[in-house]
C-alpha cells in the first residue's frame, strides 16, 4: 500500500468509526422506542432486551453501514479540501479516480463483509430475535412444520418419510411415519405407537426412531396384505432409510418463505424490507422451478433476491457519490456536508422502500423478468449515476 493510500485511509477511519457508532445507537434507540410497549407486554428484562438488539445487529448494519460510510467519507473529504490537500494532490497529477481508489476498495470490502454477515448469521440471529421478542429464550423455542413429506428413489425402490412434524432448528421429527423397500424386496413400514409420543432424530448412523411400530412385509406381498412381522420398538436405528434431514430443511425453508411473502397476496413486510438470505432464496427458486414472470410470487421472490445482491454494492454507490460531493463541498461549512449526507441517506431509503414495494407487487409488468431486477438495482444506479455525473462535471 502506498503512502498516499495509507494517509487517505487514516483520515477516514476515525470519522467512520464515530459515524457507525452514532448511527447504530440512533437506530437502536429509535427501534427501542417503537417497540417498547411490545417488550413491556412480553415482560422482557434489561438483559433480554440487550440480547435482542445483539441479534438485531446484522440487519441494522444493512442500514447503518452505508449511512455511516457516507457521512464519514464526506467529513474526511471536506477536511482534506478545507486544508487544500485535495487541491495539492490534483495539482501533483492525482486524479479523482486515483484519489478514490482506496475508498472504493474499502467500500467493496465492507459490502462483502456485510453480505457474509447476513448470509452466515443473519437468518439465525433474526429467528433468535423473534423468539426473544415473544418472551422466549434465544436458544429455546422450536420451529415446527406440520405434515412434511419427502420421497426418494434408490435403484428404483421407493423411500418415503412422512407426513411428519419437522423441527427446522433441531432436525427432529415427530409422529414418525416412514416406509421403504430394501434390496431384497421386503417392505418396511414405521408408524407411531398408539398412546405414546413417537419421534425421530438424525445420527451419524442414520435415523433413530423412538416409540414406533415396525411392520415388515415379505417380498412380493400384495398391497393391503397383513404384515409378516409386527413389533413395537422403543428405539431403533433405521440406517437403510435414505432420506436426509436436508430434504426436509429445504421444504421448511420453502414454507417459511411462502408464509412471510403471503402467497398470492404479497405481504406488506415484503415491500418494506429484505427478509431472506441469498442462499434461502436461491434454494427456493431451485425447488420452485415453475415460477414465471407475471405471477405475484415471482415478483416478490426475485425482488427480494436481487435486493440482497444489490445491497452488497450499496457502499460502492455511496463512495461514488461522496467523492465528488465531498470535493465540491470542501470549502463550505461542515454543517453543509452533514446535512447533505443525511438528505442523501433518507432519499435513498425512501427510494429503496418505494422500489421494493413496486417490485414485490409486480408494478412493472411490461418489463417481464427484468421488473424485479430494475426495482432492486434502481436505487444503487441512481446514487452511483449521480456521483458519476458530478465527477465528470468536476473533472471538466
Amino acid at each position: 500500500m502506498r503512502l498516499l493510500d495509507r494517509y487517505l485511509l487514516g483520515e477516514l477511519l476515525a470519522p467512520l468509526a464515530y459515524c457507525l457508532a452514532g448511527f447504530q445507537i440512533f437506530w437502536m434507540a429509535f427501534d427501542l422506542y417503537s417497540h417498547l410497549d411490545e417488550y413491556r407486554e412480553a415482560k422482557l428484562a434489561l438483559g433480554q432486551i440487550a440480547q435482542l438488539y445483539l441479534c438485531k445487529t446484522p440487519e441494522l448494519l444493512t442500514t447503518v453501514l452505508p449511512m455511516g460510510l457516507l457521512l464519514g467519507l464526506l467529513y474526511a473529504l471536506t477536511q482534506l479540501a478545507r486544508h487544500n490537500e485535495i487541491t495539492a494532490m490534483r495539482a501533483a497529477g492525482v486524479g479523482l479516480a486515483r484519489l478514490g481508489a482506496p475508498y472504493l476498495i474499502t467500500a467493496l470490502l465492507l459490502g462483502a463483509a456485510q453480505c457474509a454477515l447476513i448470509e452466515l448469521v443473519g437468518a439465525k440471529a433474526e429467528a433468535a430475535a423473534g423468539r426473544l421478542q415473544h418472551g422466549e429464550a434465544a436458544g429455546a423455542g422450536s420451529e415446527w412444520h406440520e405434515r412434511m413429506l419427502a420421497i426418494d428413489n434408490v435403484d428404483g425402490r421407493r423411500h418415503t418419510l412422512g407426513p411428519v412434524r419437522f423441527n427446522e432448528r433441531t432436525s427432529e421429527i415427530g409422529e414418525v411415519t416412514a416406509e421403504f423397500v430394501d434390496a431384497q424386496g421386503g417392505r418396511h413400514q414405521f408408524l407411531p405407537q398408539s398412546g405414546r409420543e413417537s419421534r425421530g432424530e438424525w445420527t451419524p448412523r442414520g435415523w433413530l426412531f423412538y416409540n414406533v411400530q415396525w411392520l415388515w412385509f415379505a417380498p412380493g406381498a400384495a398391497e393391503g396384505a397383513l404384515p409378516t412381522t409386527s413389533l413395537e420398538l422403543g428405539a431403533t436405528n433405521v440406517f437403510a432409510l435414505s432420506i436426509h434431514p436436508d430434504v426436509l430443511q429445504s421444504q421448511a425453508g420453502t414454507h417459511r418463505i411462502e408464509a412471510r411473502l403471503g402467497g398470492r397476496e404479497v405481504s406488506r413486510e415484503a415491500g418494506r424490507r429484505l427478509l431472506f438470505t441469498v442462499g434461502d432464496l436461491l434454494a427456493y427458486c431451485r425447488q420452485k422451478g415453475t415460477l414465471k414472470p407475471g405471477e405475484p410470487l415471482y415478483a416478490a421472490v426475485y425482488t427480494q433476491l436481487h435486493g440482497r445482491l444489490a445491497q452488497a454494492f450499496t457502499c460502492l454507490a455511496v463512495v461514488l457519490v461522496a467523492l465528488p460531493l465531498g470535493t465540491l463541498l470542501g470549502r463550505r461549512s461542515a454543517f453543509v456536508g452533514v446535512a447533505s449526507s443525511v438528505a442523501i441517506c433518507f432519499a435513498y431509503m425512501l427510494l429503496m422502500q418505494g422500489c421494493l414495494t413496486w417490485g414485490a407487487h409486480g408494478a412493472m409488468p411490461w418489463l417481464g423478468a427484468w421488473g424485479p431486477v430494475v426495482a432492486a438495482w434502481l436505487p444503487n444506479a441512481v446514487v452511483a449515476g449521480t456521483g458519476i455525473i458530478l465527477a465528470l462535471r468536476l473533472q471538466g
